[in-house]
């Protein structure tokens, strides 16, 4: 168990964050139970407009640690985050170094709220920094900096095939990545129409598509998504540049001649060095290494 935060463990901080967000929910679901209510976990650390107005600044920091109630489908919010921050947080904590990934995901995280309350300002003005009559409205989930990390890996290995339900067939992950940005646009688009034209039949309604356009906050997800492409393009121009400034190497021809066991046993060489000191401590031939087998894969 221990070796779970070890730091010879790949993605030792996408475990702690997991560990950290999974304690939480598990301490708010007791605290509810305790005082005999429910989402004071929620109500506390969750982002609201109205609390903002007041000076509770911290909930710009807290929001991303609290989810949804464990309490029947909602408990799916903790664990689809979780589960995909698992599965894409330790390559790109892996190969880019823990610098980076923090970078990525919580600076992510507080892209998606800059851009989730300008949508929201945008539809209902200032009324948003008055209190709701049932307390809802608020912000919570760590979706947006979950959407920068999935776009930094699809970046970084923009041909790995992913199995996506209900996608019967493999899917490349930049090409996944461009379907979930389209559809979160269209989402966003889809629910300020309704907004418009039949607010309150279908907002309030329960059913499925009514959670799906006005439950879940997809212009958060889009500005998850917008810096995890930012961020890795320009760290992307910045080795560029640091590369073209370096004296060229000789002959690079064996690169190209490598077996794939060669190139894989170079790779992990310098995977294991991008970990321990980071990406910016490679050479010009390492990186090259690391973008042959992004090519080959």
């Amino acid at each position: 168990m221990l070796g779970f935060f070890k730091k010879e463990t790949p993605g030792r901080l996408t475990r702690i964050i997991i560990a950290i967000n999974v304690v939480i929910a598990i301490a708010g679901l007791a605290l509810d139970a305790f005082l005999g209510t429910r989402g004071v976990a929620q109500s506390i650390l969750g982002l609201h407009f109205s609390d903002l107005a007041q000076g509770k600044i911290w909930q710009l920091f807290t929001y991303m640690w609290v989810h949804a109630e464990l309490v029947g489908p909602t408990a799916l919010h903790l664990v689809f985050n979780m589960m995909t921050l698992y599965m894409f947080g330790r390559v790109v904590e892996s190969e880019l170094g823990p610098k980076h990934f923090i970078s990525i995901y919580f600076l992510g995280a507080l892209v998606s709220v800059f851009v989730f309350s300008a949508e929201v300002l945008l539809r209902d003005g200032m009324a948003i920094f008055q209190p709701s009559p049932n307390g809802e409205g608020g912000l919570v989930g760590a979706s947006g900096g979950v959407c920068a990390i999935v776009m930094a890996f699809a970046l970084l290995r923009p041909n790995t095939k992913l199995m996506i339900f209900p996608i019967p067939v493999p899917v490349r992950a930049i090409r996944m990545m461009m379907v979930f940005a389209g559809l979160s646009l269209l989402l966003v688009v889809t629910a300020q129409v309704l907004r418009l034209s039949d607010q309150d039949s279908m907002e309030s309604s329960g059913t499925f598509w009514s959670l799906l356009l006005f439950q879940i906050a997809h212009s958060a997800h889009l500005g998850g998504l917008g810096w995890g492409y930012f961020y890795m393009v320009l760290l992307h121009k910045q080795m560029k540049k640091k590369y073209s400034q370096a004296e060229p190497n000789e002959d690079k021809g064996y690169l190209k001649n490598l077996s794939a066991r060669e190139l894989l046993q170079e790779s992990n060489r310098v995977i294991d060095k991008m970990n321990r000191y980071g990406v910016e401590s490679l050479s010009q031939e390492e990186y090259e290494i690391l973008d042959l087998l992004r090519r080959r894969m």
